[in-house]
């Protein structure tokens, strides 16, 4: 294994633990080496897909996996906001490189003529920055007092 293919996979394995959803699940592999989640509120075992599957058990999205029927609202609510965070964000990266491309196009050929190159940092600076949620986000709304 070269040097590279091992620093990947430290990083996806790191990148993993930080998952909210990796709390609510257990990961085996079979004898195949394929994974196995575990979810730990309903104990039911899954293979195929990922912590992004698993959340969608929890968030009782339909139509990938069997919603979980032993979760708390709050961690369905949680999982349910992360999910919709996670498209939102790979909606902001598909539009950003869809106006970069668009900025490169015109801004090659304005500043042909000057000698410069177009500056991709003076657009995506902030974009990196993860924006921290509100606390509301990590659970359910309530609609009765003292609930």
């Amino acid at each position: 294994m070269e040097g590279g293919d091992s620093s990947n996979v430290s990083t996806q394995a790191i990148r993993d633990k930080n998952d909210p959803g990796w709390a609510h699940f257990s990961l085996t592999k079979d004898v195949n080496g394929k994974n196995k989640f575990r979810c730990l509120h309903c104990g039911s075992v899954y293979s195929g897909g990922g912590i992004n599957r698993m959340k969608q058990h929890l968030a009782g999205v339909k139509g990938n996996i069997a919603a979980c029927k032993k979760v708390s609202l709050d961690v369905r609510h949680q999982m349910q906001e992360n999910l919709k965070g996670i498209s939102g964000k790979k909606q902001e990266t598909q539009e950003a490189r869809e106006n970069i491309g668009i900025y490169d196009e015109h801004a090659t050929e304005e500043l042909a003529s000057a000698g410069s190159q177009p500056s991709r940092n003076s657009i995506t600076e902030d974009k990196g920055k993860r924006k921290i949620d509100e606390i509301d986000n990590f659970f359910a709304p309530r609609t009765s007092a003292g609930s």
